[in-house]
């Protein structure tokens, strides 16, 4: 038996020198992963047109821009109700310098609150901001957003609102 075992041996050792030694180079490459912070936006401001009058010879027209100034075009403005006319603010925080794509919607329509079939839209959107865009080195941005309201002729007595559709999206590039 140890001769079986020894002669089992030396053919092990003769098949395993009989093998070519290669040389071998080997690199290793370090895995790095980073978690950033997600990019958050809270509305501060809301847009508000104020007050105005409704028109009686073809609708017209109401600018809010991004300084919060308001123009009419064929629409006579309220002016003693004491409203606020304000831009929308918005306040976007993540990664500081990070660069980032704003999206708003085409257009949305505000409702009369106290009668929904009333309605008059809100396009051409406007921004202090232009796409794509860079936080600043504390991670922060201020982006007000102007808009055109439309106000049809004898359009209903009352307050609008928009409910969801006036949606600011922000994302990193």
């Amino acid at each position: 038996m140890r001769k079986f075992i020894f002669s089992l041996a030396a053919f092990f050792a003769t098949i395993l020198s009989m093998q070519q030694v290669k040389a071998q180079i080997s690199a290793v490459a370090e895995t790095t992963a980073e978690i950033v912070s997600t990019l958050q936006i809270t509305k501060e401001t809301d847009l508000n047109f104020g007050s105005m009058f409704s028109p009686r010879n073809g609708g017209g027209t109401v600018t809010v821009n991004t300084d919060n100034q308001r123009t009419a075009s064929s629409v006579q403005l309220a002016t003693a109700t004491g409203q606020s006319v304000t831009a929308a603010q918005f306040k976007v925080s993540g990664e500081p310098n990070a660069v980032f794509t704003i999206t708003f919607p085409y257009s949305c329509n505000v409702v009369n609150i106290d009668n929904p079939d009333a309605k008059m839209l809100v396009d051409n959107f406007t921004s202090n901001v232009t796409s794509p865009a860079t936080l600043d080195a504390n991670g922060e941005k201020i982006i007000k957003i102007g808009a055109t309201l439309h106000v049809y002729d004898y359009q209903a007595v009352g307050t609008y609102k928009n409910t969801a559709d006036l949606r600011l999206t922000v994302v990193y590039n």
